[in-house]
C-alpha cells in the first residue's frame, strides 16, 4: 500500500510539472486578418488576407496566407518588420477613421487583430481615399501580400 501511495505522488507530481512547463511555453500568435467584399456586386465572394506571426526563426517568419473569390490564392512569407510596419499603422486607427458611409450598396473592407487572445476589428464601408489611414493600411497589407486595390474588385 506505501509503495502505491509513493507511485501514485510521483505520477501527480509529474503530471503538475508537465502542466506547469506547458503553460509556461505559451507562444505569443498574433495575427491579422483583412477581408474585402461586395455582397450585392460580386455574389458574396470576397478576398481575405491573413498575416500570421510565427516563432521560426527564419528572416521571413511571418505567414501570409490570400483567399481570393472564396478559393485559395497562395501562401507566401514576409519579414516582422513588414507585419510591425503593417501594425504600427493599424494602431493608430480609430473608430472615427472608418465610420464613413457614402455609397447606396459601397464594399466593406474589414481588419481584424489578435493578440494573446484578444481581439480588436474596424470595419470600413467604401473605397478609402488617399489621405486616410485606413488607406495607408489597406496599401501596406495589398503590398505585403503582392496584390492591389483592382484586385479586390
Amino acid at each position: 500500500m506505501e509503495t502505491y501511495l509513493y507511485s501514485m505522488r510521483k505520477f501527480n507530481l509529474f503530471i503538475l510539472i508537465l502542466i506547469l512547463l506547458t503553460s509556461c511555453s505559451v507562444q505569443n500568435k498574433e495575427s491579422l486578418e483583412f477581408e474585402s467584399y461586395n455582397a450585392a456586386l460580386i455574389g458574396g465572394k470576397k478576398t481575405t488576407i491573413k498575416f500570421i506571426s510565427t516563432d521560426s526563426k527564419r528572416k521571413r517568419n511571418v505567414i501570409v496566407n490570400v483567399t481570393h473569390r472564396n478559393e485559395p490564392f497562395y501562401v507566401r512569407r514576409i519579414t516582422s518588420a513588414t507585419f510591425k510596419e503593417i501594425l504600427g499603422v493599424y494602431e493608430n486607427i480609430s473608430i472615427q477613421d472608418t465610420a464613413k458611409v457614402v455609397w447606396i450598396d459601397p464594399p466593406t473592407l474589414k481588419v481584424k487583430y489578435t493578440s494573446q487572445g484578444t481581439q480588436k476589428d474596424f470595419v470600413y464601408y467604401g473605397i478609402p481615399t488617399k489621405d486616410e489611414k485606413f488607406f495607408k493600411l489597406g496599401e501596406l497589407i495589398l503590398e505585403a501580400a503582392d496584390l492591389n486595390f483592382k484586385d479586390l474588385e
